[in-house]
């Protein structure tokens, strides 16, 4: 399914062809400076048709130059069209007529864009269309600014998401879903895996935050079933039926190795993401594939951007003092020689900017990633979400110390705000009626 889904967005490309340095300008800190302004979010006449696009066009893994686009539509042919914005207005960027559909799911990749920049897209099919999705691409290569982003994880309850419709109205230049986005344990065919997602694609919290910004996405094991294994009799069947699943409802640029989720995602100067596959490859012991640590060890050596943001489905951070051993396995700690491997080469290499971000725990939390006087113990970590999954009453017990920062348990998304020029993240947590739960500026 990797396969053909990697040569069908090559094959549509050729459809869809149409400490830092100073600032280059005098006297103005562009490190320090917000993005432009955006006009009003564009409206076509055509009225939306949610029986023709029942789930919001999803854009994901945005570059400076292009963006990976997925729809799911009954028409056969549609025609899409992507604006752009400029000089507070929106203007054509680039129109596709007559794309012929075989098949309910489209993937396929925009080339040419500016970098950050605002865009629009809508498909349009019998005089009507699928509802407006805005996004920004990435900074280019020598770029800096503020970026602001979103992120959650667990989507078990609490519908329909309101605090995702809380992230939506941020525009966020993106926003990261860390996995356990959908929980298909019951699932036992791919229609039954469809099904899970198609389901949470069309609750108003989903349709509203993938409509409002490009999608950074990861996996955990609920989109399989809980806690799996490749040891379970059967599960690779399941697997597959998972993955097929995600990627027809998550805007994926697939790497080249394992499932293709684990990836780097750059916004010029400023920021760059590792995604990290955190449940296809635990496999012989290791909690990531041996490929996938010496990616990720050689990329953080390599970049140059002033804050390196690990995305981990699961937490590194060392639990030992709360939980003890129970159900390390699930997480880095379980694994600790390549735990203690991934944080002897940040610290090392003297690599500055590191922040992990993860989900699965079912409350906030800030931490750092290990005890005093052990590597690590000056890295953050950020536990993001839960958008909808039941509380984890640990959440409100936990007593603030000297690694353990801050905790809480309610619903929520996190905004993360990264100021290169200052050296500093501040993360939020956002309620479900839009207020700040709790804050936290982190000094990387």
């Amino acid at each position: 399914m990797k396969s053909s889904r990697r040569k069908f967005l090559q094959s549509s490309a050729g459809l869809l062809i149409g400490a830092c340095s100073k600032p280059e300008k005098l006297g103005v800190d562009k490190e320090s400076q917000p993005r432009t302004p955006e006009p009003k979010r564009w409206e076509p006449e055509e009225m939306p048709d949610t029986s023709i696009f029942p789930h919001p066009i999803r854009i994901g893994d945005v570059s400076d130059t292009s963006a990976i686009l997925t729809l799911q539509t009954t028409a056969t042919v549609i025609d899409l069209q992507v604006m752009r914005a400029e000089e507070g207005e929106w203007v054509l960027d680039q129109l596709f007529e007559q794309i012929s559909l075989t098949q309910a799911s489209l993937h396929l990749e925009i080339f040419n864009l500016r970098a950050d920049c605002a865009y629009c897209v809508s498909a349009f099919s019998d005089g009507f269309r699928a509802q407006v999705t805005r996004f920004r691409t990435a900074l280019s290569e020598g770029d800096s600014r503020i970026v602001v982003f979103g992120a959650t994880s667990c989507m078990g309850g609490n519908l329909p998401f309101p605090n995702l419709s809380r992230a939506a109205e941020q525009d966020y230049d993106f926003f990261c879903f860390l996995g356990d986005t959908v929980y298909a344990d019951n699932a036992n065919t791919v229609e039954q895996h469809w099904d899970n997602w198609d389901f949470i694609l069309r609750q108003t919290g989903m349709i509203d935050v993938c409509s409002s910004t490009s999608l950074i996405c990861t996996w955990d094991d609920h989109e399989v079933e809980n806690n799996w294994s490749w040891q379970q009799p059967g599960i690779a069947t399941k697997v597959q039926m998972a993955y097929s699943a995600f990627i027809d409802a998550m805007p994926i640029r697939l790497g080249d190795f394992g499932f293709g989720l684990w990836r780097k995602l750059s916004w010029g100067r400023a920021v760059e993401l590792f995604v990290l596959d955190c449940r296809g490859e635990r496999e012989n012991g290791n909690y990531i594939s041996l490929e996938q640590m010496a990616w990720l060890k050689t990329e953080l050596i390599a970049s140059s951007a002033r804050f390196k943001i690990i995305l981990n489905s699961v937490a590194i951070t060392d639990y030992e003092d709360l939980f003890a051993g129970n159900e390390a396995m699930d997480r880095w700690q379980g694994y600790p020689h390549q735990r203690q491997e991934l944080l002897n080469c940040i610290e090392e290499n003297d690599i500055s900017g590191v922040l992990f971000i993860a989900g699965d725990f079912h409350f906030g939390q800030i931490n750092h990633v290990s005890r005093s006087g052990e590597v690590g113990d000056q890295l953050y970590e950020v536990l993001a979400g839960p958008s909808g999954s039941f509380i984890n009453i640990l959440g409100d017990l936990i007593v603030p110390t000297e690694q353990y920062l801050m905790s809480f348990g309610e619903w929520n998304h996190t905004r993360f705000t990264c100021h290169p020029s200052a050296g500093t993240i501040l993360v939020e947590y956002i309620g479900d009626q839009g207020d700040v739960i709790e804050s936290m500026r982190l000094y990387l």
